[in-house]
């Protein structure tokens, strides 16, 4: 079997939209990146005992992962509105206990998918400087465990 190798980009993010405003709401939107980051924790429950010898013991006890997406802002010149994955993720953002809740959806090569429910905080919605275009980041974290599907 031959190894897929894939760049970032061909990893498409997706976005449960929560807003009951929002035309698209309970559907999945595609969030636009530059770049996708991702970092995994570890927390162990340390289960040591005299029989060890002195050496440490331990089990896994939790698990995360958060994923961190950057790129532009996109607001539309006409409408004034913003890019539909990047308000979906606004908005989450700005819920608080369970409706800061969504169902976010990785898919890789359109192979692979990833499926989780997680949180966001929009941690950058615009700024930058006169010679670059405005920057737009959040990170994600996943809450329980993720499923891993073929497509």
């Amino acid at each position: 079997m031959a190894a897929a190798k894939f760049l970032g980009w061909d990893v498409n993010v997706y976005v449960k939209d929560m807003d009951t405003s929002s035309a698209t709401y309970n559907t999945f939107v595609q969030v636009d990146y530059d770049t996708l980051g991702v970092s995994f924790t570890k927390a162990d429950a340390d289960v040591t005992t005299q029989i060890d010898a002195g050496w440490e013991s331990h089990v896994p006890a939790r698990r995360g992962a958060t994923f961190t997406l950057a790129g532009r802002t996109m607001i539309d010149e006409t409408t004034g509105d913003w890019n539909g994955g990047q308000a979906a993720l606004k908005y989450l953002s700005n819920q608080i206990s369970t409706d800061g809740l969504a169902e976010f959806k990785f898919v890789i090569l359109a192979k692979v998918q990833l499926l989780f429910t997680g949180s966001c905080n929009v941690s950058q919605p615009f700024g930058g400087s006169g010679t670059e275009g405005s920057p737009f980041q959040t990170e994600v974290k996943m809450t329980g465990a993720p499923a891993w599907s073929v497509l």
